[in-house]
């Protein structure tokens, strides 16, 4: 497939007004979940980080939150970012390079869930029992801050015990 490296002049324009900026007082609708232990774990060299996971003891039970970055919040449906990211289907990496689906701003910044910063995401929240039966769901629109970036050689490290991470054991 021909997919440019590059974005066209309409969709550069489109996103070049948005504001980088996403604080809580701005979306008082949505669930806020920037206190909770929420962290990123993707490959040592990635730079968009579009999932996050937590997972907090609420009594007996356990609260799972899966969490995604919302980009139909800034994409909306049949704009020029829209028809771009259609066209382009996914981001294409390569050993050096990436040829992203979204433009940086989006890719890199507003729909990537960096560590310590404010973003908005859709969260699958799970209660589940001791014995793993799911008591309660909800998908919800909400504001996240991540807490931690792991990578997946650390995310093991920590789970076999060889790298104490004192945060992450909340």
């Amino acid at each position: 497939a021909d997919v440019p490296m590059d974005f066209s002049a309409t969709v550069l324009n489109e996103v070049k007004n948005y504001d980088l900026n996403v604080r809580p007082l701005d979306h008082p609708d949505r669930l806020d979940l920037s206190d909770k232990l929420i962290i990123t774990i993707d490959g040592d060299d990635a730079k968009d980080f579009d999932d996050a996971v937590g997972v907090e003891k609420i009594e007996d039970n356990y609260r799972l939150i899966v969490a995604i970055a919302d980009v139909s919040n800034y994409v909306a449906k049949g704009s020029a970012v829209d028809k771009e990211a259609y066209h382009r289907g996914t981001s294409i990496y390569y050993a050096n390079k990436v040829i992203p689906m979204l433009p940086f701003e989006l890719s890199n910044e507003l729909c990537s869930l960096k560590e310590g910063e404010y973003r908005l995401a859709l969260a699958l929240n799970v209660l589940i029992d001791p014995h793993g039966e799911v008591l309660d769901s909800s998908i919800d629109e909400a504001i996240i801050k991540s807490k931690r970036r792991l990578t997946y050689n650390k995310a093991n490290m920590i789970l076999d015990g060889t790298l104490d991470d004192p945060e992450l054991k909340e």
